[in-house]
């Protein structure tokens, strides 16, 4: 689950973690979306109009990083579901004949 970020998100971590196959499309969403660039973007333009003109500006922009292809598995999603019922379905008898004999 990705991070719910209540402050600014560290800029030093890198963008995509080598395990992982989709970006983070949440932690796009909260820094665009939720006021981060905006604030970004009002302190460098604060900070460009004391040093420079009062009609120089910035234009907040933000592009999400590419990341790598998405390859769908079924493989993987067939072990997901179908190994975990059948290792449950291995251990049923055996649990049935134990309950069974104590009962």
């Amino acid at each position: 689950m990705p991070a719910r970020y209540i402050s600014l998100p560290n800029q030093r971590l890198p963008s995509s973690l080598p395990t992982q196959f989709l970006p983070l499309f949440n932690e796009y969403v909260l820094y665009s979306w939720n006021g981060f660039g905006y604030m970004q973007n009002w302190a460098a333009n604060t900070v460009l109009k004391r040093h420079t003109t009062p009609d120089a500006s910035i234009v907040c922009v933000t592009v999400p990083f590419q990341s790598k292809d998405f390859i769908k598995d079924d493989f993987e999603f067939l072990l997901r579901i179908g190994l975990t019922s059948v290792i449950f379905l291995i251990y049923m008898p055996p649990m049935y004949r134990t309950v069974y004999r104590i009962v």
